[in-house]
């Protein structure tokens, strides 16, 4: 469990910092 919650919030973050990348 721990480890399937931390790869979807890892994706969710690498998301939103490639979002923020991309605005810039």
């Amino acid at each position: 469990y721990k480890q399937f919650t931390s790869t979807i919030l890892w994706n969710f973050i690498q998301r939103s910092y490639t979002m923020e990348g991309l605005k810039k």
